[in-house]
């Protein structure tokens, strides 16, 4: 038998290595004579335990406070390995964020420098227990009113525009109750047969109230009406004066006219409204062309005359 070295200090020993029994038809072959081990001083050491969140809090979730018991451990075991743990850590990954407060039994983990764990350490106690409280808030967004509006303009109006103070709420609430692209719609608002702008303050909105909260909870509208433009064609005879004594014939007898306006004014337009006058200038002249000269409203504009132009004939009585 070989003698076992004597261990006094840390440090690196070789031990002999012996087999004291095979049956007798077995044989050890590569048999090393010794083993050489490293000997290390046993060391501990107290470590504040530091309390790590595996999952982000949702939108609507603030954390209060977190409370572990105990707050420190102690790790044995190497020197080597006690002095290369700088963190103890108790990870906490929660199931579900529907409660104020939260506990569980949670193992503590012993991390190096680079955040790698230390495996051959006894941390006493190997687990803490953890409180978690948080507090649930209200997520806040900002939503489009849309206008609810019913009926239709008078014939011949349209909608120019339609103004909306403020154009935007805010909306409040548990995040999956609030809508993915927010708007809340305003009461209804009937512009049937109407021939000018619509306006209503303080006019509330319509939302869900078990989903989420609105603020402000109204608006001012104003629907600007207004009438459509557009064009008319009249077929209009000319007329012409006939100096005393003499007869005037004109060719051709009636013009187109074109005139641009609202629609709703050409309602009320007349044969007498529009004319269209031939002049004379002279009787020396007994066939001529003259310009025709067109007498219509202020509120219509002359777009144009077909022809511009007509002849003036002239012969005595």
């Amino acid at each position: 038998r070989r003698a076992s070295p004597r261990i006094v200090d840390a440090g690196e020993y070789e031990f002999p290595l012996e087999v004291d029994f095979l049956p007798g038809d077995l044989i050890l072959r590569n048999f090393p004579p010794s083993l050489r081990l490293k000997i290390d001083k046993v060391s501990e050491k107290e470590m504040e335990v530091e309390f790590r969140l595996l999952a982000p809090f949702p939108e609507n979730v603030e954390l209060q406070g977190v409370t572990l018991e105990p707050d420190k451990v102690r790790v044995r075991g190497s020197a080597t390995d006690v002095v290369r743990a700088t963190r103890a850590v108790v990870n906490f990954l929660p199931v579900e964020w529907k409660k104020s407060e939260m506990s569980s039994r949670e193992p503590v983990l012993i991390l190096d420098n680079s955040g790698k764990s230390i495996e051959n350490l006894e941390v006493i106690p190997p687990d803490v227990r953890v409180w978690v409280s948080t507090v649930f808030r209200k997520v806040e967004r900002f939503a489009v009113v849309k206008p609810r509006i019913l009926g239709e303009p008078a014939p011949g109006y349209y909608i120019e525009a339609i103004r909306v103070e403020p154009q935007m709420v805010l909306i409040s609430g548990s995040p999956e109750k609030l809508p993915y692209e927010p708007q809340v719609e305003t009461l209804p608002i009937d512009i049937t047969q109407s021939t000018q702008t619509v306006k209503k303050t303080n006019l509330a909105l319509v939302y869900p109230e078990h989903r989420f909260q609105v603020s402000p909870r109204e608006v001012s509208i104003s629907i600007e009406i207004r009438p459509i433009r557009g064009e008319i064609v009249l077929d209009v005879p000319v007329r012409i004066s006939s100096p005393e004594g003499w007869q005037a014939t004109v060719s051709p007898p009636e013009v187109k006219i074109t005139l641009s306006g609202y629609l709703p004014d050409f309602k009320n337009l007349t044969s007498e409204d529009v004319r269209a006058v031939a002049q004379i200038r002279s009787t020396s002249e007994t066939s001529f062309i003259t310009r025709v000269q067109v007498i219509y409203p202020a509120k219509f504009q002359l777009i144009r005359v077909s022809p511009e132009e007509v002849t003036v004939s002239l012969s005595r009585k």
